[in-house]
């Protein structure tokens, strides 16, 4: 295990509870047999060269993300959790997310969150870092940074995130806790410098002028939803600050 000083999170490459699930399915999946406490093993301290390595790799990923303003102002805001683990994907969290999509050759895509809340005071990141060139591309998941950044969004704000992800957009977006975590990733996105942004929580690009901050403004009901998530998030309000990045539409609105 590995802390992320000085933040509150630790990287564990604890694998165990996905092993004894792989076992328990091997052996027939019978509900009698299915080992208990899974989400406490999850957490016990790791051991084994396997999970070392896999500590570094997303340490690795952290320090990239704490080289960019607006990097740190999403790990600045893990401050306020308890406790904060980033772990590996398994087949356990396939079942508990992702039955109907799941990229064995590209498995960060598939990176998801369980928020800290009533009966759980840790909130995990299940991540897994891939080789960027093995990945679809017309998926744009991007660099495992920032497919890590998209993440940290979800479980730096365990409450706030939790009530918006309830909130449909009927759109692209799907609803207002991946529209924010989404404009956030393409804030860092635009500054570590790449050229194509995401137009949703799809697979789609923002494109020609809507992939400049003015432009992005310029639908009304995208620039009421940054109003909205600058009078509610102070994560929006710090990134306000960040005026020199090229895609900011939190900077763009708050000058406004």
């Amino acid at each position: 295990m590995i802390a992320f000083d000085p933040f509150p999170i630790v990287i564990n490459g604890n694998r165990r509870d996905d092993l004894l699930y792989e076992l328990w399915q091997l052996g027939g999946s019978k509900p009698e047999e299915k080992p208990a406490n899974l989400d406490e093993i999850e957490l016990r301290e790791s051991v084994g060269e396997e999970a070392k390595h896999y500590e570094r790799t997303v340490f690795a990923c952290l320090s990239r993300i704490g080289k960019l303003k607006s990097g740190r102002c999403v790990l600045a805001a893990s401050l306020g959790l308890e406790e904060f683990q980033i772990l590996p994907l398994g087949e356990r969290d396939k079942a508990i997310r992702f039955d109907h999509f799941w990229l064995a050759s590209c498995p960060g895509a598939n990176a998801y969150t369980r928020q800290a809340g009533p009966g759980q005071k840790t909130t995990r990141v299940l991540f897994t870092p891939y080789p960027a060139g093995s990945c679809n591309e017309a998926l744009n998941v991007g660099a495992p940074d920032v497919t890590l950044l998209h993440e940290l969004v979800h479980a730096v704000r365990p409450a706030v995130g939790r009530k918006l992800m309830g909130q449909a957009t009927q759109d692209g977006w799907t609803n207002l806790e991946e529209f924010f975590a989404v404009v956030v990733e393409n804030v860092y996105r635009s500054e570590r410098g790449d050229k194509g942004l995401r137009g949703g929580w799809d697979h789609s690009r923002l494109g020609g002028d809507a992939a400049t901050s003015a432009g992005f403004l310029k639908d009304k009901t995208l620039r009421a939803r940054i109003e909205e998530a600058l009078k509610r998030e102070e994560l929006a309000r710090r990134l306000a600050r960040l005026s020199d990045i090229p895609f900011n539409p939190f900077a763009a609105a708050a000058r406004a």
